[in-house]
């Protein structure tokens, strides 16, 4: 760093910059810095508050990086001329101006603590705004004033609790930013009040009876439990509004719980129903599923009193240490709800009432399309073809293709419908009616028929379905592919899931192996296997495949088996033959490639030690970590050591 006569530099916690003092933690820029054009002052941790004592009419760029500040405030009458703001990587909660900074060119924000940014002047020279990386930023500014000049650009990188605009069109990047703002700007908003209750939990659990419930206090228990998904709507008051409420209830099998990460979304309310009698709930695997899908949303756990029964070991103080998101625990006999009723709808309407996208603004344009689309619904249209949706919105105004993708994918992300774009055999077709389709799949793979034998026929699913399907089948079978249930071989179709649980015998080279071990920890999620064999079934060694494993060939020369431990939550690897190296690789990489797709998912990779005395062993060796023997070879090292015999290990042989 530097120092010239118009630049003011710093290192950490200096208390005097120059004849600039810092006061009680408040840097003072009075009539001292009046000639100053730049001030660049990073990294100074004494500094958390900043006061312009002066107009500083020369200044032109000010540079206040990773300091402590929390707030700042530019008067008016000062630093008019300047062009460039960087306050990255503070601790701001706001920033204000009082006055129009005409001359301002780029405001870096990156990196704090903003909730709101306004910028209620024109500020026409801004050009951009970095605001990324700001986690607690609910609302961007309106881009009225900035939103037919194309030399303006912004930043919105990480601030993943944006309400507004809403984060499915902010993942869309800029560009759909850019047309929400202009939309709004041409068309006017109007009100989305819509939200999703997901209710999850065991099979048996008392799910069903909960959604019953909730639709009709008085309603007669259901005989039979949910196969797949059951969609149902009710209406909460909200203000002088109404909220529509999806309820989506959830089958508890294992089977269908692969599928749960499609439909779980954030911005929810989450109900965990735990079935007291039997106290077999896995509160530990729901509450991660809901925090590795759902992220922030509250979850509520009712403790289903069957016959009066109770958990008694359900420590909620502690279960909320670990999971923020869990809001509260509710007792009752769902049997008996009536009494419980009103207390435990009240907690439902404040919790879905407060989630952070109740009104979020939308075209007003877009709004009675979505009106009309419940129109259809409620007529019992259970899907329509993506050339009648386009002419409903063509007759409402929404005519550019842009607008159209946007507003199909927002719908597509809320759950107003299911409409897969990207997918050539089911982006011919909007799904209105959701569990109607979804349940066609779960039909076919929860079948009797294929139950330990996991093959069927496409004639085998055109009689198994009602004919109300019968024009749908190709986009059933692209649904089940999509949700890695099945793939097709020959003339036939595999799922994994309904496959013997145990392997015939198969013959294997023990010697020489190279072994690696995925260890999922407290949480692994159900169906990461079943979707490496649909990913890899092309190698599949003579149909040596089943529920909790597989045989992998590679040019009759190299076989890999891999095989789930499921009361380990691991998943072993291990590769003998001419490529065994590289095959290990793909399949590694194809492995790291599927627990990506899950969010927060804490994964080891471990490769077993090699040493004389691990080579003896059948347990207790040492294993080591994956990354860190990648770290050592970019380093150039030879060796490692056993943590258990405490040997050297040949680094190129342990990889």
């Amino acid at each position: 760093m530097f120092i010239a006569r118009d630049t003011i530099t710093a290192n950490q916690n200096l208390q005097k910059v120059n004849d600039l003092q810092i006061k009680n933690g408040i840097l003072i820029l009075d009539s001292t810095a009046d000639n100053f054009e730049f001030i660049t002052i990073t990294g100074n941790k004494n500094i958390k508050g900043v006061k312009f004592s002066s107009e500083l009419k020369n200044l032109k760029y000010l540079n206040l990086s990773e300091c402590n500040i929390s707030k700042i405030i530019f008067p008016a009458g000062c630093c008019l001329n300047i062009k460039a703001i960087h306050l990255e990587s503070n601790k701001l909660q706001s920033i204000i101006f009082e006055e129009n900074l005409n001359k301002l060119e780029i405001l870096g924000l990156s990196k704090n603590n903003i909730e709101h940014l306004e910028l209620s002047f024109a500020f026409e020279s801004l050009k951009y705004i970095d605001i990324s990386k700001n986690k607690n930023l609910k609302t961007f500014p309106a881009l009225g004033k900035f939103i037919f000049r194309k030399d303006f650009d912004f930043s919105l990188r990480g601030s993943e609790n944006l309400q507004t605009p809403p984060p499915e069109i902010v993942k869309q990047g800029n560009d759909a930013i850019w047309r929400h703002f202009k939309r709004i700007s041409e068309e006017g908003k109007d009100y989305i009040y819509e939200a999703k209750l997901l209710i999850l939990g065991e099979g048996g659990a008392g799910k069903t009876t909960l959604t019953e419930k909730l639709k009709n206090p008085y309603a007669t228990l259901p005989t039979e439990s949910t196969k797949g998904i059951d969609v149902h709507k009710i209406f909460l008051p909200y203000k002088d509004k109404q909220i529509l409420l999806n309820i989506w209830d959830f089958a508890g099998q294992e089977i269908y719980n692969s599928t749960h990460r499609f439909f779980l979304t954030h911005r929810s309310l989450y109900i965990i129903v735990a079935d007291a009698r039997k106290n077999d709930t896995d509160f530990y695997y729901w509450l991660n599923t809901v925090e590795t899908f759902g992220e922030n949303s509250p979850v509520l756990i009712l403790v289903n009193e069957k016959f009066n029964h109770s958990i008694k070991k359900l420590d909620i103080l502690s279960l909320r240490g670990t999971y923020p998101n869990l809001i509260d625990k509710f007792e009752s006999n769902l049997e008996e709800l009536n009494k419980d009723y009103k207390k435990l709808l009240n907690n439902i309407e404040f919790y879905v009432s407060n989630l952070d996208h109740i009104g979020t603004p939308v075209s007003a344009k877009w709004k009675i399309v979505r009106d009309e689309l419940l129109k259809k619904e409620t007529e019992g249209i259970k899907a329509i073809d993506i050339k009648e949706f386009k002419l409903l919105c063509e007759n409402y105004g929404i005519i550019d293709k842009k607008d159209f993708e946007d507003l199909s994918k927002l719908f597509h992300d809320l759950g107003v419908f299911l409409y897969f774009r990207s997918d050539r055999n089911l982006r011919k077709v909007i799904f209105l009616d959701k569990d109607w389709i979804l349940n066609a799949a779960y039909l076919v793979i929860d079948n009797e028929e294929i139950k330990n034998k996991g093959k069927f026929t496409i004639k085998d699913i055109e009689n198994w379905l009602e004919p109300e399907y019968a024009d749908y089948i190709d986009e059933i079978i692209a649904l089940m592919k999509k949700f890695y249930l099945i793939y097709e071989k020959d003339d036939f179709f595999v799922a994994p899931l309904q496959l013997p649980e145990y392997q015939a015998n198969y013959n294997w080279n023990a010697s020489d192996n190279l072994e690696f071990i995925f260890d999922y920890g407290y949480y692994m999620p159900a169906g990461i296997l079943a979707q490496f064999i649909v990913e890899m079934h092309r190698y599949i060694d003579n149909d040596n495949v089943w529920l909790l494993g597989v045989v992998l060939e590679k040019n009759k020369h190299t076989k890999a088996e891999i095989i789930e431990i499921k009361n380990e939550k691991k998943i072993k690897i291990r590769t003998f033959g001419i490529e065994k190296e590289e095959f290990r690789s793909q399949i590694v990489g194809e492995m790291e490639k599927i627990n990506k797709q899950y969010k927060k998912l804490k994964v080891k990779r471990l490769i077993p030690c090699i040493c004389s005395e691990c080579l003896n062993l059948e347990n207790e060796l040492y294993f080591f970590d994956y990354s860190v023997l990648l770290n050592a070879k970019a380093k150039n090292i030879q060796t490692v050591q056993c943590q258990t015999s405490f040997e050297k290990v040949s680094l190129s042989e342990l990889l």
